[in-house]
């Protein structure tokens, strides 16, 4: 571990200043997304197994791909009240 610092920390200092800029919005804006659809993905869950159906598009969306199955995979300790 102690020689890994240094070697990534030289690596990421030699990146300019503006591409680390621009990587680090890119960046920014993909884990906003990531975790806008995770945690709407969590809020359908728990809507769908109070028996709501999905009043949109994006509802749908999120009972197909993100369904329980995969939600109980990826969330292992989530308990749906």
């Amino acid at each position: 571990m102690v020689k890994i610092y240094p070697f990534v920390s030289s690596k990421i200092e030699k990146i300019p200043y503006n591409l680390g800029n621009l990587i680090y919005y890119i960046l920014l804006v993909v884990i906003t997304i990531d975790m806008f659809i995770s945690f709407s993905a969590c809020i359908r869950m728990g809507l769908r197994h109070e028996g709501y159906k999905p009043l949109t598009g994006y509802g749908e969306f999120l009972d197909k791909v993100y369904n329980d199955e995969r939600m109980k995979k990826s969330y292992t300790n989530m308990v749906v009240r």
